[in-house]
């Protein structure tokens, strides 16, 4: 009896990790199930697009669960992004389940986690009702074709990519990014309470979001290490503002 349970669960775990011709990774991970009952609507698929076309896809149970992780390349001639989408679409929620942070992400991707919020741009998909899915605010039936899901996806990296600033020169985004930075700090260093900090943290997370839109594609090696310095100030002061006030 014990022998064929187990022949079940791996069985269903290399359906769930080679679903769609994409690897689920979080079924190689040791799983996690919430002791509490999931809200359904609460299911989302955040997908992080990067420069070149890299796309890590991670489907959320909700904030604290994730069923499903996989890494692949938005491009126009290959459609298993579209298909995975689709996939997780149908059939979600999946019996695969674990709390996904960043020791079990870096461990299993071998990239660093807050990467995903300085250097890939955030998709978001949403499930609207039985029909509609919601794309980063574009509604699409839900029973729309692997190819067009997958060019609705490339169209909104695409526009994302259109709206970066090119007609800058490298060394005006270093010095934008470095003044952005100093100013910061000096609102910090200016603060007389860290209960107090909540405009400036308002004000970091405002200019982290306008600086990330403009800049995330950038490849100069200054810029991107300018930006992920940004991020980190900003989640310095919002944990010290929130420490403070709890």
């Amino acid at each position: 009896m014990k022998r064929n349970f187990i022949s079940i669960i791996n069985r269903v775990r290399m359906c769930l990790r080679e679903a769609k011709g994409m690897g689920n990774l979080i079924a190689d991970m040791e799983q996690h199930k919430a002791k509490y009952d999931i809200d359904p609507a609460h299911f989302r698929i955040d997908t992080y697009l990067s420069h070149g076309g890299k796309i890590v896809i991670i489907a959320r149970k909700d904030n604290n669960y994730a069923e499903w992780l996989s890494i692949g390349k938005l491009c126009a001639d290959d459609y298993r992004i579209g298909q995975c989408i689709a996939y997780l679409l149908r059939h979600s929620p999946l019996p695969t389940s674990t709390s996904l942070y960043w020791g079990n992400y870096e461990q299993i991707t071998k990239t660093k986690y807050k990467e995903l919020f300085v250097f890939y741009q955030h998709l978001r998909i949403t499930i609207e009702d039985e029909t509609y899915f919601v794309l980063d605010g574009e509604r699409i039936t839900r029973d729309s074709s692997d190819e067009y899901i997958q060019q609705r996806l490339i169209q909104h990296y695409d526009d994302k990519k259109s709206t970066e600033i090119v007609d800058e020169e490298v060394s005006e985004i270093r010095e934008h990014l470095q003044n952005t930075i100093n100013e910061i700090r000096t609102m910090e260093l200016e603060c007389p309470l860290p209960s107090a900090l909540n405009h400036v943290a308002d004000y970091a997370r405002k200019r982290c979001n306008e600086l990330k839109a403009k800049y995330v594609f950038n490849q100069d090696e200054i810029v991107k290490g300018l930006l992920f310095e940004l991020y980190e100030i900003n989640s310095s002061i919002y944990n010290k503002y929130m420490t403070a006030v709890r």
